[in-house]
């Protein structure tokens, strides 16, 4: 049996491997002890915009990862404190992409919700880019 040079790995090479290993399981180990952070905000966001809050929390626990990711805990700060921002950030942004780049005054969808059978609403509205 060969054995390959790469396969045992020794010297700074395994340093750094060892310490990528243990920031991993303490990241991973913050993020599952703080996953409640997140939905409390996911349910808000949801109520807010009809968006579902599965999927708001799926969000923002990428947010809680990128968070614990850039977190030091020797700057002092606690880490819900600096973790919010970054679970709030993250489901914005989100729900900033979903939303359509040019918006109907309010008495203009007003209008349209008059006007527009649901049905018509239904079948057209994604070929037009409405949101009926």
């Amino acid at each position: 049996m060969t054995t390959s040079k790469f396969s045992q790995t020794s010297g700074p090479a395994a340093v750094t491997t060892a310490r990528a290993t243990e920031r991993l399981r303490v990241r991973n180990r913050r993020v599952e002890a703080h996953r409640d952070l997140v939905r409390p905000l996911a349910i808000h966001y949801a109520r807010r915009c009809g968006e579902s809050w599965e999927d708001l929390l799926q969000v923002g626990l990428l947010g809680l990862i990128r968070a614990s990711e850039l977190y030091r805990p020797e700057s002092g700060t606690p880490f819900d404190a600096f973790a919010r921002p970054h679970v709030r950030g993250a489901i914005l942004h989100y729900l900033r992409d979903l939303s359509p780049v040019v918006r109907l005054p309010r008495r203009a969808a007003e209008l349209q919700q008059r006007l527009l059978p649901s049905s018509w609403c239904q079948v057209h509205s994604p070929l037009m880019g409405l949101h009926c």
